[in-house]
């Protein structure tokens, strides 16, 4: 059998010039370049998401926008569906080692058809790490909300572990950008009139200077929800693509 081991440690230590490692071993890396670009946010910026397989399917919409409240900076998003409705709403704060989720709100329709926002609760809210000290380190993010809060029984909660597997380059607008790829394991739990779970698995690439590039999620074997970034835009376009939407129906 042919010995691997110079190739083997060719391998780490070109990680290691690549990524940084200590003495110990252990790899670090500063991450805090691929998050969104909170200057750039300051007027707020709409990010679209198109459908990697499916190109006659409706775009998703994120409205991100930096704010500065006593000295410390926020990051808030407004997800929007496919009908151009919220339906969540979040705000995350910029702290030394990562942004960390501190108010969500998602939006449901209650029996009468009208949006209802619904608070939750946050046990565990690491939303992007700005240092990799190494390769196994696992961001935890655990939510969870009550559809109605006089019944504190039935809730639904989603906890999702986020894990630096490696770098990368994407594309986009004919250019090249660095980016980081983080595997995601996502649990939810359901809550109401017993008991109900269901395991989910996927992936996100965040590109230098931009964010939230590309993201997947396996719910089935067959049917995966997958998306990658199409443009970046003022809230100004998002109107007139609302706008335009409802004169074509």
């Amino acid at each position: 059998m042919k010995n691997n081991l110079p190739f083997m440690v060719f391998v780490f230590i070109s990680a290691c010039l690549f990524i940084g490692c200590n003495e110990a071993g252990e790899i670090k890396k500063d991450l805090k370049d691929y998050y969104f670009p909170l200057d750039e946010l300051k007027e707020g910026l709409v990010y679209e998401y198109k459908d990697v397989n499916n190109d006659s399917l409706r775009s998703l919409f994120t409205y991100y926008r930096t704010v500065e409240t006593n000295g410390d900076k926020f990051l808030v998003g407004v997800q929007y569906d496919k009908d151009f409705q919220p339906a969540q709403l979040s705000r995350e704060k910029l702290v030394s080692n990562g942004a960390k989720l501190v108010e969500s709100f998602i939006y449901q329709n209650d029996s009468t058809g009208m949006s209802t926002q619904i608070p939750m609760e946050i046990e565990a809210g690491t939303t992007f790490p700005f240092e990799i000290k190494d390769s196994s380190s696992i961001f935890l993010y655990n939510v969870r909300w009550f559809d109605n809060p006089e019944d504190t029984t039935a809730f639904t909660r989603v906890i999702r572990n986020r894990r630096y597997v490696k770098d990368t380059l994407v594309q986009y607008y004919d250019k090249e950008i660095p980016a980081v790829v983080f595997s995601v394991r996502e649990l939810i739990e359901n809550y109401k009139e017993g008991y109900w779970e269901k395991e989910l698995q996927g992936r996100e690439v965040y590109a230098k200077g931009i964010g939230l590039f590309y993201f997947k999620k396996n719910i089935t074997e067959n049917f995966k929800l997958e998306y990658a970034l199409e443009d970046r835009y003022l809230m100004s376009e998002l109107e007139k693509k609302f706008a335009t939407s409802i004169s074509e129906e």
